[in-house]
C-alpha cells in the first residue's frame, strides 16, 4: 500500500512540475510573441583577426546584452528571459538582478569545432576547487548564432585539454 502511495505522490509531483514549465514556457513564448522580448541568439561581430576571436567577442557581447555582466551593459529589451529563471514567477528585474556580475566575462576554457563554439564562463558564486573549475557553458554555431547559455553548472578539471578545447588563462 505505501509503494502504491509513493507512486501516486511521485506522479502528482511530476505533473504539477511539468505543467508548472509548461505554463511559464508559454507565458514566455507570449511575450515573444507580442514583442515584450526580442530573442537575440545571432551575432554581427565587427572584424576580428580570426574566427575564433570573432566567437569570443560573441559570447561576450550575448553575456553582457543578457545583463551577466555590467548592468549598464544590459539590454533588456533584446534578452533572452530563459524558462528555469521564468519558473518562479520573477519579473525581468528580478532575473536581470540576480544576474548583474554573476559570471567572470571572459571566459577560461574554450572549444572551437567545426560545427560551432564552447566558452566556460566562471560562476563568481562557485567555490573555488583545486583542480577544477565551475561555472556555465555557453554554446553557438559557426555562423555566430543559435547562441546559448547552459543553466546546468559545468565543472572542468585543469589539465583537460583535448585537440579541440584548450584553457585561455
Amino acid at each position: 500500500m505505501n509503494r502504491v502511495r509513493w507512486l501516486a505522490a511521485s506522479l502528482v509531483v511530476t505533473v504539477a512540475i511539468s505543467a508548472a514549465a509548461w505554463a511559464a514556457w508559454n507565458s514566455h513564448q507570449r511575450k515573444v510573441r507580442e514583442g515584450r522580448f526580442r530573442q537575440l541568439t545571432s551575432c554581427h561581430p565587427p572584424s576580428c583577426g580570426s574566427r575564433f576571436e570573432c566567437a569570443q567577442i560573441c559570447a561576450r557581447q550575448f553575456l553582457e546584452r543578457n545583463g551577466y555582466g555590467d548592468p549598464a551593459l544590459r539590454r533588456p529589451d533584446e534578452m533572452i528571459f530563459d524558462i528555469v529563471e521564468s519558473m518562479h514567477g520573477r519579473s525581468r528585474e528580478e532575473v536581470l538582478a540576480g544576474r548583474a556580475h554573476s559570471l567572470q566575462m571572459d571566459p577560461v576554457w574554450a572549444c572551437e569545432r567545426k560545427s560551432g563554439y564552447q566558452f566556460l564562463f566562471v560562476d563568481r558564486s562557485a567555490a573555488d576547487n583545486a583542480g577544477s573549475v565551475m561555472g556555465r557553458l555557453l554554446t553557438m554555431d559557426e555562423a555566430f548564432s543559435n547562441i546559448h547559455l547552459h543553466h546546468q553548472p559545468a565543472i572542468i578539471k585543469r589539465g583537460s585539454d583535448r585537440d579541440d578545447c584548450r584553457w585561455l588563462r
